[in-house]
This record gives structure tokens, C-alpha cells and sequence, in this order.
């Protein structure tokens, strides 16, 4: 069985621009996408890491990240996250697919083999993180359901993925929980606000995959609240086509996900 990560990112934000090649420690040595491999490092189970980007001259720049890292790049669509991701798996022949997004710079990358084991185990179509904050879990996905996928979505809302393939009515789906619950925090980065904030955990706890350790975050989470998002009830999430719902009602249909999921394990240490 082969799995390859892919590190799906672009240069085109726009609330901050350029903001996966950002500075995020004390020497400026290291970019948020310079943290973001590192975590996905992190994983044994996996065979390659792959840095997915587009084909456009904007992204041209990335082509060096990757080879600082010593990690492949695939250049394609533009906005059809599922054709990359897809055209990444034929490639390297994959099995399953890991996909993290360039705005989650704390990407839970100590968990990935754990979910990569209970997919083998149970035959899972997807696996994801629970009860943790926005923007702490990587996604598993067998590629068999992501072509299934493919056929039934508009590719034009493939950024979407996780609305589409998290669904347990259709895939087989498996969830890693955390005991208590980080679901009303956020720790993407979007806005330069988020930035700051970003420098300021990095400060305190170190630059290294380790040291970023999604126990160690929520640690400082009881004692930082100022450094992260809190989402509010009310707060507008965006969804495909400009629809938009409140955050609790996001919530409440993610939490009917959850509860419906195939398989639920809780997390190590957490």
C-alpha cells in the first residue's frame, strides 16, 4: 500500500498575501510551508511528500521551497484541488492520499500514522481528527473514494474537499477524537492578525514539528486564549456557490458527521 502526502498550496491569498512563504521565527529561517513539511515529516507510514501547487507563473517561487525541503512538487490546476490531488496519486501509483491545506501551519502531523493504521485496519475511505481546532487535522483519503468523488462534485468547489468526502452516508469514514473540546478555536492562518499570533506560539514553544505538538498547543490554549480564534455561534462560515451558514449550525452538521462515522478511536495524549 502506498501513501503519499500532498501539501496543497498557492501564493494568491489575498487577506495576506503571500502568506505560505511568510516568516514564522525569531531568525526568519523558516516559512509557515517550511513548518507545515516538517509536520508532515512527521509521519513514518508515509512514502513521499508531495508540495501541490499550480501551474501558474505565481507559484513558480514554490519550486524552491520543495527543493529546500527535499520533498516533489506537482504543478496543475489552478483551482481544481481534487484533479491535483488526483493527478498526484496516479503519478505515485497511491493507495491513499494525505491532504494538508498551506494555511494549517499546525497540522497535527504526530497523528497522521495513527490514522493512516485505523484506515488499513478497518478500510476506511477518509479519516480526520475530532473535537481538535480548526485547522489541526491532516485527511485521509483512499483514492478509490476521491475518483468517486471527482465524479459526482463540480470540480470549480473541489476546494471544498472536506464538505464533499466527509460524508459517512456515502464513504466509509473513521474519526480520531480528542477527549475534551478545542472545536470552537482556530488555528489557520488568514488574516496577518493570525500571523502575529502565529510568531507569538512559535516564540513560546519552538519552531521544531515537536515542540508545535498539537498536545502542546491546546496546553497553551488554557493559558494563551488571546493567541487563537475563538469562533463564535453566530461567526458566518463560507460554503460553496457564496452560501453561507452560523458557525453552531456548521458545527451541528459536522457533529451528526462525527456521530454517524464508521469507525471512532480517541486520540493518544489527548
Amino acid at each position: 500500500m502506498k501513501i503519499v502526502s500532498c501539501i496543497v498550496a498557492r501564493t494568491t491569498s489575498t487577506r495576506l498575501p503571500l502568506k505560505v512563504l511568510r516568516s514564522v521565527n525569531s531568525d526568519r529561517s523558516k516559512s509557515m510551508l517550511d513548518v507545515i513539511i516538517s509536520k508532515a515529516k512527521q509521519s513514518k507510514l508515509t512514502n513521499k511528500i508531495v508540495l501541490c501547487t499550480s501551474d501558474e507563473a505565481c507559484d513558480d517561487i514554490l519550486e524552491d521551497v520543495a527543493f529546500k525541503n527535499n520533498i516533489d512538487i506537482y504543478r496543475g490546476e489552478g483551482d481544481e484541488v481534487i484533479c491535483r490531488l488526483l493527478n498526484v496519486a496516479k503519478k505515485e501509483n497511491a493507495d491513499y492520499i494525505i491532504r494538508i491545506t498551506g494555511d494549517n501551519i499546525f497540522v497535527s502531523g504526530e497523528y497522521i500514522d495513527e490514522q493512516i493504521t485505523l484506515c488499513k485496519d478497518h478500510g476506511l475511505d477518509y479519516c480526520r481528527l475530532a473535537n481538535v481546532p480548526i485547522g489541526a487535522t491532516a485527511e485521509v483519503i483512499k483514492v478509490s473514494a476521491l475518483k468517486h468523488l471527482m465524479l459526482t462534485i463540480d470540480l470549480a468547489v473541489s476546494e471544498y474537499l472536506m464538505l464533499y468526502i466527509f460524508n459517512p452516508k456515502i464513504y466509509k469514514c473513521g474519526i480520531l477524537s480528542a477527549q475534551g473540546d478545542f472545536s470552537n478555536l482556530s488555528i489557520t492562518v488568514d488574516t496577518p492578525e493570525d500571523l502575529i499570533n502565529v510568531k507569538e506560539v512559535i516564540n513560546l514553544l519552538g519552531d521544531t514539528a515537536e515542540a508545535l505538538s498539537l498536545v502542546n498547543i491546546c496546553a497553551l490554549m488554557s493559558d494563551r486564549k488571546d493567541l487563537f480564534g475563538y469562533i463564535p455561534n453566530g461567526a458566518q462560515i463560507k460554503l460553496p456557490y457564496d452560501n453561507c451558514v452560523t458557525f453552531m449550525e456548521f458545527k451541528q452538521e459536522q457533529n451528526l458527521k462525527i456521530k454517524s462515522a464508521q469507525c471512532h478511536q480517541n486520540l493518544s495524549n489527548l
